[in-house]
């Protein structure tokens, strides 16, 4: 009998101390979103994180959205800071809670932070869109893919996004290829960006047109580059690769008219294509169609 009374009471303790870890934790809760509110967020910090670490509560959707929010708020006091590690953890936690809110309590409050938070790394992106600092903005832009479910369940609305960040990268090589026409880096890097655009909207004319210019301008520089007193062995190859490339601008330039029969700068490549290649009938075509349109300007 004495033993079933120590038992009980061995077994009374560890509710009691349950209850009072459970509670504990809670308490970690509630006193972080006091400091979130008071503006104190090292121990709003401290208080979340002590919370998201025990079992009772590492699964507790809410605790993960006190936990995004405390972090958007000190990113954004280090706002200036576009490498600032707080404003990643933020996306973290609404990641993390909008996967353990089965009964979706938080699921606009999340949508709120990740559109606030998505917002800034779009715009720090389109920053670092330069020739210096591109890669800076590739690795904000796959967080961005990363994170965007988390304001926007819309995959064409996604893929909208990753297009008109991919048509911006293009032009910062495009920039760097002007320079430096025959870059096979940038050359290989341009091509993969307009292939993946190509692959998401086959009937996307800025990208079927910067890989028509992309082949059209390579094929122009070579004959530039070319000396006509040059031996003939090296000569023929020269013009038959500019050949080749203008042969490989023309499906593209074509596709891009199709588009849009009135751009001039398509019609300006097509008559370029037609007039190297010898076309004289589709070259007469094309100059005609430029100088009716810039008639009716």
């Amino acid at each position: 009998m004495k033993f079933l009374n120590i038992i009980r009471t061995f077994i009374l303790g560890l509710l009691l101390l349950t209850a009072a870890v459970t509670n504990a934790q809670q308490s970690k809760m509630e006193s972080a979103f006091k400091f979130y509110e008071q503006n104190n967020l090292e121990s709003a910090k401290a208080d979340i994180n002590a919370a998201i670490s025990n079992p009772e509560t590492a699964k507790d959707a809410q605790a993960w959205q006190i936990r995004g929010y405390i972090y958007k708020s000190i990113y954004k006091n280090e706002k200036s800071n576009k490498q600032s590690p707080a404003r990643l953890e933020a996306l973290k936690s609404i990641k993390k809670s909008e996967g353990f809110d089965t009964k979706k309590e938080y699921l606009q409050l999340n949508i709120n932070a990740a559109q606030y938070l998505i917002s800034t790394l779009s715009n720090d992106a389109v920053e670092f869109l330069d020739p210096v600092d591109y890669e800076k903005a590739i690795e904000l832009e796959k967080k961005i893919i990363e994170y965007y479910p988390l304001m926007d369940s819309s995959i064409t609305n996604q893929q909208k996004q990753e297009i008109a960040f991919d048509e911006n990268l293009g032009t910062v090589y495009s920039s760097i290829l002007d320079k430096s026409p025959e870059n096979t880096k940038f050359v290989n890097l341009a091509k993969g960006i307009y292939e993946r655009i190509l692959t998401l909207d086959p009937d996307n004319i800025t990208a079927n047109l910067n890989m028509g210019l992309l082949y059209f301008n390579r094929g122009v520089n070579l004959i530039i580059s070319s000396d006509m007193e040059m031996d003939i062995t090296k000569l023929e190859p020269m013009q038959e690769k500019s050949v080749k490339l203008f042969k490989e601008s023309l499906p593209f330039m074509e596709r891009a008219y199709d588009i849009n029969p009135n751009k001039i700068v398509v019609l300006q490549g097509l008559k370029g294509i037609f007039h190297a290649l010898h076309d004289e009938e589709k070259f007469n075509f094309y100059q005609k169609k430029i100088e009716e349109i810039n008639k009716q300007k």
